[in-house]
């Protein structure tokens, strides 16, 4: 997203408060400056952040740019990463993978 496209939804009449935010979601207003400054994990190794602009002493975002955010975050039940392989299956792959390099480098 690009500043330009957020400055203009803010002008519009689509700005939010970080406070407003925080009573929305029943979260302190820290948690908002988080998701703005760190944001969350996306579970792909990346990390999503809220799109925010500053205005004096104030963050402010845009309903949109909410909308945005949280349609970005995982879905809770979705698998994020790949399940962890159980120590036989490991071992199975492991020597599958030896016979490999044997049968094609003579290893």
């Amino acid at each position: 997203m690009h500043t330009s496209t957020l400055a203009a939804e803010i002008a519009s009449g689509d700005s939010v408060l970080m406070m407003t935010l925080a009573r929305r979601f029943n979260v302190n207003t820290s948690t908002v400056f988080r998701w703005i400054m760190k944001g969350l994990p996306s579970g792909y190794g990346t990390r999503i952040q809220l799109e925010a602009l500053r205005r004096g002493k104030s963050l402010i975002t845009s309903e949109k740019a909410v909308e945005r955010f949280f349609g970005e975050l995982p879905k809770t039940g979705e698998p994020i990463a790949p399940p962890i392989r159980t120590p036989s299956q490991r071992e199975r792959d492991s020597a599958r993978a030896k016979q490999q390099l044997h049968d094609t480098y003579g290893i």
